[in-house]
């Protein structure tokens, strides 16, 4: 995988994330999402606004049950990224400014 700003400066975030309860990886290019962001254990915020994102991993959010808030803003997007249902803490998440064309039926099974 391709990690603009190089490996350590990703390594750097997700140490921060791990130590913070926030994973911030905004305006860092990306268009996928690196796998090694499931182990963050401990994550209550997740900012990653600002990037070429697609498709969100279901893999990746599986382990992250501490989630409450996710910013997506300013991706590529062009469905609901069903990727992040795991995340059933969930309770803000800001999609705002992508070209979202089609709205998943899952939206209507969400509780909070």
């Amino acid at each position: 995988m391709d990690l603009p700003g190089g490996v350590d400066e990703f390594l750097r975030a997700l140490h921060d994330g791990q130590a913070s309860g926030t994973l911030y990886l905004s305006g860092r290019g990306l268009f996928d999402l690196p796998r090694e962001c499931g182990s963050l254990s401990n994550l209550r915020r997740i900012v990653m606004k600002d990037n070429q994102l697609k498709v969100l991993p279901v893999e990746v959010f599986r382990e992250l049950c501490t989630v409450v808030s996710m910013d997506l803003s300013y991706n590529k997007f062009e469905e609901f990224p069903e990727g992040i249902l795991p995340l059933t803490m969930l309770q803000h998440l800001d999609m705002s400014h992508y070209p979202l064309k089609l709205v998943s039926d899952v939206l209507c099974t969400l509780t909070r």
